[in-house]
């Protein structure tokens, strides 16, 4: 991970030395003149840039450890449930629809994909059988 944020940090359009790099990272976001435009470029740019890639990363891997928790099954993921699915069918419903709030829309159909699933585990086999 440490590697992935120095990578994020270094490579760009314009090039910034190892060095360079360290430095204004143990400086802080504060700009000496003749570098300030290498400072803006790494603390304004390439660090938000960076530290959201770390945000979006560590809630999908929360999302999935709760699909994990909650269903008790260690197999759980969006896409062998078929919550993806619902989420896509829920988007095009609404761009068919020609509605604005496409990702409520997207949201509302993984839920009901995510309901449908739920439901249909906790069922006791209890239900009209056809072999007998």
């Amino acid at each position: 991970m440490c590697l992935a944020v120095i990578s994020g940090l270094y490579f760009g359009e314009i090039r910034i030395t190892f060095s360079e790099l360290f430095d204004m990272l143990a400086q802080g976001p504060v700009a000496a003149v003749e570098e300030e435009i290498k400072y803006g470029l790494v603390w304004r740019l390439r660090m938000p840039r960076v530290l959201s890639a770390l945000m979006s990363g560590a809630i999908l891997a929360s999302s999935g450890v709760i699909f994990q928790a909650v269903l008790r099954n260690p197999l759980a993921e969006p896409y062998t449930l078929g919550v993806a699915s619902g989420a896509a069918f829920g988007a095009s419903v609404a761009i068919f629809a020609g509605l604005r709030w496409i990702t409520m829309a997207s949201f509302a159909g993984s839920m009901a994909a995510l309901c449908a699933v739920w439901a249909l585990g906790e069922r006791d086999g209890t239900g009209d059988d056809v072999s007998g």
